[in-house]
């Protein structure tokens, strides 16, 4: 049984297509960090290709593992599964192994790097299978833990994003705030206080990333370290493995034949004159990652104090966690990573995408026989992509807000910066809907424009090739925010791009009813 879900997989064109591209990033990242090793003649290698590889791992596991699973139950394709002589159990674990064995591949699409950095003498030979091994536990850590948290209940998880909440809540007061003398306060608290401060120590001396750079520093516990950190991973894997393979079934019941009323949570809206548009923001705030929101939004009002308050701001506060912002590009970097984040909504098109071309199909076949057009379908994709990304949007709008009061950036900086900013939303949407209508839309794009070009962005600005990164929308914010901008030459390329969008997004409209009915049909042709 186990390898006909690995023979499924293997022939979904979609899982191949998404499988090259990580393989072409992994490589890309780990060939970019050694190119920059090298020219910068750092003797950091180890570290910085054992940081590179943990990281890897986090954005790959969630991707193949926790995205994957994730959208699953959505599909009621997954149903003849579930009534067969199969115990739900089973079924999961055939996906489960199949997500770890493509994890399993891709970790190891990056050994002929490590080959390449042990023959220059740079990592010891033991680092090309123990860097892949990072790669593997965390990825899959990260991946099953995002399944869990998608298949538990909606009472389950709104208790735990009011625990998350209120665990935000004290980081930012004593973190954010107290920052460097957080320790201190946490001492004064009676009973608990010293055993707070203990496990806080004992996470940030036992996190992977620092028993990578202990071990680098010749540390003889970074071994013994790093191999029991690594058996924790592997035990807490195993645990979600296991609550994953509980809530499928449950979760799948939930999904599909749980009265509506009892899977309403908060307020419906009014559906009004677009019911479309209505319904694709329902869908979106289903799993809202208002807690990844609460935490850039928190940051952003920290730092935006810090800017405004400036020399004024306390003796008796925090600020090495805003030298570390400084250090790492400020508010520039900041803004710019807060708008991808804003777009990556509008890129992917969570709102009318689906994962499945069955599902895609059963929906499209009542709605081409609605009177809905292309405008229709454009404004409801706008709908969901802007609810779902405005949060970070406003959070740099916020910090250019207080750069531009504070004097960090003079007034013609904070304008490009936000022009730059509502054109790449403008862009990637624009982009995004286009292969909604050819493809039904996917992650390829979106992790181009979200992933690959960002990093790109960054590789041309650290081998100092800024006169190519600043052409692309992620480069142009963060020149804005970092230096003096030219008037003529950057309206004139915000011109250029802004241009290209309308012209694109008409062409798209124009074409948009034809462009999804073809897509329609072939989809109906693969499925059948």
């Amino acid at each position: 049984m186990l390898g006909d879900f690995f023979r499924s997989a293997g022939r979904s064109p979609s899982r191949q297509r998404l499988f090259r591209w990580m393989v072409v990033l992994h490589l890309a990242v780990l060939g970019m960090a050694l190119l920059m090793l090298g020219a910068s003649r750092s003797g950091r290698v180890f570290s910085i290709l054992g940081d590179a590889h943990v990281l890897l791992g986090i954005v790959e596991g969630s991707i193949l593992i926790g995205w994957r699973l994730a959208q699953w139950p959505k599909s009621q394709a997954l149903e003849p599964l579930l009534l067969a002589n199969l115990s739900s159990r089973a079924v999961m674990a055939g996906e489960q192994s199949v997500g770890i064995g493509q994890l399993v591949l891709l970790s190891l699409s990056g050994v002929p790097v490590l080959v390449l950095a042990s023959a220059l003498g740079w990592i010891d030979p033991a680092s090309i299978l123990l860097l892949p091994i990072q790669t593997l536990i965390w990825g899959s850590l990260v991946g099953f833990g995002l399944v869990v948290w998608a298949y538990e209940s909606t009472s389950t998880r709104r208790v735990g994003e009011r625990l998350v909440g209120g665990l935000m809540t004290a980081y930012f007061v004593l973190g954010g705030l107290a920052g460097e003398h957080t320790l201190g306060v946490l001492r004064t608290v009676p009973i608990v206080g010293e055993v707070i401060v203990d496990g806080i120590w004992l996470l940030h001396n036992h996190s992977p990333f620092a028993v990578i750079h202990r071990m680098e520093s010749g540390d003889p516990t970074g071994w013994l370290s790093l191999v029991a950190i690594d058996a924790m991973g592997v035990g807490l894997i195993a645990v979600l493995l296991m609550r994953s393979a509980a809530r499928l079934e449950p979760h799948y019941v939930e999904r599909h034949y749980k009265p509506i009323g009892e899977n309403a949570t908060g307020k419906r809206g009014r559906i009004g004159d677009e019911p479309l548009s209505w319904w694709a923001v329902r869908r979106v705030g289903e799993y809202a990652g208002r807690v990844n929101l609460y935490l850039a939004g928190g940051t952003a009002v920290l730092y935006a104090a810090y800017l405004l308050l400036g020399e004024y701001w306390p003796s008796w506060l925090g600020q090495r966690i805003f030298w570390v912002f400084e250090q790492n590009g400020g508010v520039a970097m900041m803004t710019t990573i807060l708008v991808i984040l804003a777009a990556v909504p509008a890129a992917y098109q969570y709102g009318l995408w689906d994962s499945s071309k069955t599902d895609r199909c059963r929906r499209l076949e009542t709605l081409l026989t609605t009177d809905l057009g292309g405008v229709d379908f454009e404004r409801a994709s706008w709908s969901a992509s802007w609810s779902r990304g405005r949060g970070y949007f406003y959070s740099a709008l916020l910090l250019w807000f207080a750069a531009g009061v504070s004097g960090r950036m003079d007034w013609m900086q904070v304008l490009t910066a936000m022009g730059a900013g509502w054109l790449l939303l403008i862009l990637y949407f624009v982009i995004g809907f286009r292969q909604l209508a050819v493809t039904g839309g996917g992650t390829t794009v979106g992790f181009v424009l979200c992933v690959l070009i960002p990093l790109a962005v960054w590789g041309l600005f650290r081998m100092g090739a800024e006169q190519v990164a600043w052409l692309l929308p992620p480069g142009l914010i963060y020149l804005a925010g970092s230096r003096p901008v030219k008037p003529m030459e950057v309206g004139l390329v915000l011109m250029l791009l802004l241009a290209g969008g309308v012209w694109y997004l008409r062409r798209s409209l124009h074409q948009f009813d034809a462009d999804i009915r073809r897509s329609f049909e072939a989809d109906l042709l693969r499925s059948s």
